[in-house]
């Protein structure tokens, strides 16, 4: 694996000041962490990253490049395979550079599906090699000296480039210079490169295709005397072809970006036997592209900028993208609007509001040509973290801040950089009253932070019920902490009681008139009983009365 380069800040740190001349100006400079994931141990990446005044490096592995001049740079995964093709999740990314800052990179592989290809080689004698190179998707190129099976293959276009070659005494010219042949997932595609002797009989066409790079496929037709009927995709040369005319026709090119008109269009070529007549088309850039680099936001968070071109033609960025085949021209978009990505009061939810931190564009495309367009955001707010602790349930406002009421736990968003203050109240629930171990903060919000806070609750009082059964009114005292002696005569619940021991006393009670047949004694049971009443918690007491005939009065 590559070793990250070392940052010139550390030599100064370090004080050796000699090794670097002066250590001024590192701050004006920038990093990128490249962090690698999803290969086997045994096999390295193909990572390379280019950027500002000709930088280019490349790296095996996860690494730190320190020292960077600020602006954009193009990091480029390609694929590798050893058992299995591995490729990267993401093959190029652009990414912004800012002074004094590190980017952060995500190379992530992962196992895919590869196709192969079956190369036939044939018409040469048994001991003479043959001169094939194959180059397809993501840098790949090998060489071939006769037939051969490659495997592991990204699947994609490709191709097959022949050479002459000379063998006993012979030269033997390839049918066709080159070939192009498509490799698809889990398939095995096959190409055959056929040898010939040259011979005075017959003749060649050497097409010249220029204005294309290896990205963009031309479009080529030939066709000739005999039913002769071929394609080309990039210069090559037809060998073994009748004597006759040959018209070739060209139409318009693609490349990933760009598209390409082809001139002329159409043209007629005389072969002659025993010599090489050529043609040539030429293609010409006429459209452009904008590669729009979005950095600083949430992943998946849109960024909702406007793009606006030639007549009127309108884009919305919510990413970094590339735009490809667009109309030469002017181009242009207003400072993007803030992004929030969070509502401003959540439940665990904690989100920015973003603003533009800087934004860079020429505002022309050009035919053929990649205009640069970044915009990098920023968190321009921070956010409040409160924890409510202790509250049986979130029934009414215990806190409040930034002018929102709180209910309970809850995440204050898109707060202003600043001081806030944090105001906590007891409350009452379900008859028991609460106190706050905070009262009032001062918080400090920061952009792009999360400052916490808690609050810790506990219960300060409790309940006490008493039942009493009795078919009369009852004489009951209860008496214990801060409340003194107070009368019950049915049953009752008694809410903010302090905590402590509670006495409950109980009386007979007579009605009737003593002596009649209607006196009754109610006696309580028991008359006298203690509770103990703890804080946040619901304490019982009963009381039951017993009726009886009064005793008869004694005789006169």
């Amino acid at each position: 694996m590559r070793l990250a380069r070392l940052s010139p800040a550390f030599w100064c740190s370090a004080g050796l000041v000699l090794m670097l001349g002066a250590c001024r100006g590192t701050a004006s400079l920038g990093a990128m962490d490249i962090a690698v994931s999803g290969l086997p141990a045994s096999l390295d990446a193909a990572v390379t990253v280019s950027g500002p005044a000709g930088f280019h490096e490349a790296l095996t592995g996860s690494g730190t490049l320190t020292g960077l001049s600020p602006g954009a740079y193009a990091v480029r995964s390609d694929a590798v395979s050893a058992e299995a093709l591995y490729l990267a999740e993401v093959v190029q990314q652009s990414v912004v550079v800012a002074a004094g800052a590190t980017a952060a990179v995500a190379v992530r592989y992962v196992e895919a599906a590869s196709g192969a290809l079956e190369l036939t080689v044939t018409g040469l004698p048994g001991d003479a090699s043959a001169a094939v190179t194959v180059t397809g998707p993501q840098g790949f190129e090998a060489a071939a000296t006769g037939s051969a099976a490659l495997e592991h293959l990204v699947p994609g276009d490709y191709t097959v480039s022949a050479a002459e070659v000379s063998a006993a005494g012979e030269v033997y010219v390839p049918g066709r210079s080159t070939q192009a042949v498509t490799v698809t997932a889990d398939e095995t595609a096959s190409v055959t490169v056929e040898y010939l002797a040259e011979g005075a009989s017959l003749g060649s066409l050497v097409l010249t295709v220029d204005g294309l790079g290896p990205a963009a496929p031309a479009s080529v037709s030939v066709t000739g005397p005999d039913g002769f009927s071929d394609a080309a995709t990039a210069s090559t040369t037809f060998n073994g072809l009748q004597p006759g005319d040959y018209s070739v026709y060209a139409t318009e090119a693609r490349s990933d970006l760009y598209g390409f008109a082809a001139q002329p269009a159409e043209q007629v070529v005389a072969v002659a036997a025993g010599e090489s007549a050529s043609a040539a088309v030429t293609y010409t850039a006429v459209t452009g592209a904008i590669e729009f680099v979005v950095n600083g936001l949430p992943s998946g968070t849109a960024a909702g900028i406007d793009l606006l071109g030639p007549h009127g033609r309108a884009f919305t960025i919510d990413a970094s993208k590339v735009l490809p085949y667009l109309e030469p021209g002017a181009y242009a978009f207003d400072e993007p609007a803030d992004v929030v990505t969070a509502a401003d009061v959540t439940g665990n939810e904690v989100g920015f509001t973003y603003g533009t931190a800087s934004s860079t564009f020429g505002g022309e495309v050009a035919a053929g040509e990649t205009a640069l367009a970044a915009v990098l955001f920023e968190a321009v707010t921070g956010s409040v973290r409160v924890e409510v602790a202790g509250l049986p349930d979130d029934s009414q406002v215990v806190a409040t801040v930034a002018g929102h009421a709180l209910t309970g736990s809850a995440t204050i968003n898109n707060l202003a950089p600043g001081a806030y203050r944090l105001e906590a109240y007891g409350v009452v629930v379900d008859g028991f009253t609460y106190h706050q171990d905070v009262f009032a903060s001062e918080l400090q919000v920061a952009a792009g932070k999360v400052v916490s806070a808690a609050i810790e609750y506990r219960p300060v009082d409790g309940k006490l019920a008493i039942t009493i059964d009795s078919p009369v009114e009852a004489k009951v005292t209860l008496s214990g902490p801060g409340i003194g002696a107070v009368a019950v005569q049915q049953s009752t619940t008694f809410t903010e009681l302090e905590p402590g021991s509670y006495e409950i006393v109980a009386q007979s009670v007579t009605t009737g008139k003593f002596g009649e047949p209607s006196c009754r004694i109610h006696l309580p049971s028991p008359t006298t009983q203690t509770q103990q009443v703890a804080a946040g918690e619901l304490a019982s007491a009963r009381v039951e009365y017993a009726t009886v005939t009064c005793a008869p009065p004694p005789p006169p």
